[in-house]
């Protein structure tokens, strides 16, 4: 089971897109300069291609991920040094698009604080993803939109402060928004 057919309460799925919005925001995300792997880095996450590991390796730490996916996986451990040790890898032979949401899906499960493989961590996680890529192609509509002069930038501005209220607001925000 891949987390596809697993159902999430719709609860728990509007905790999840609050997550990632607010995770995002928070990252920076309506700045011009914002990209995922310097967020994940400003997290203290290592993200790594599937091409940066020596033969072998990578089966092995299949074996431990919190992903079921093929495409990416996530590791979530204390390390020798009882550090926390977290790492994203992702198959950089994939198109950039595909690429990306599978980062944030197996970020999701970082953020989500998944401790094991299930089919519940894979519906959160792209529950997660999901929300957190729609975002996403949001900002780069307004980017779009203000470079084409047809939308102020203080407008921009103030549609990402009043979606992080409205999103701290819960449910009842989240439906104001809808």
């Amino acid at each position: 089971m891949d987390g596809r057919d697993f159902v999430l309460a719709p609860w728990r799925s509007e905790e999840i897109i609050k997550k990632a919005v607010v995770d995002l925001i928070e990252a920076g995300a309506a700045e011009k300069d914002f990209s995922i792997s310097k967020m994940l880095e400003a997290k203290g996450i290592k993200l790594k291609a599937f091409s940066e590991f020596k033969e072998g390796n990578l089966e092995s730490l299949r074996k431990l991920s919190l992903s079921f996916r093929t495409d990416g996986l996530c590791l979530n451990y204390v390390g020798d040094d009882n550090k926390r040790c977290q790492m994203v890898a992702y198959d950089d032979s994939a198109r950039k698009e595909n690429c990306c949401i599978v980062i944030l899906h197996e970020y999701g499960h970082i953020k989500l604080e998944h401790t094991q493989q299930s089919a519940a961590g894979e519906a959160e996680a792209i529950c997660f993803a999901t929300a957190a890529t729609l975002f996403l192609l949001l900002r780069e509509l307004f980017e779009l939109l203000v470079n084409s002069n047809k939308l102020e930038e203080e407008n921009v501005e103030l549609f990402y402060r009043m979606l992080k209220e409205k999103m701290m607001g819960g449910a009842n925000g989240i439906k104001e928004m809808i």
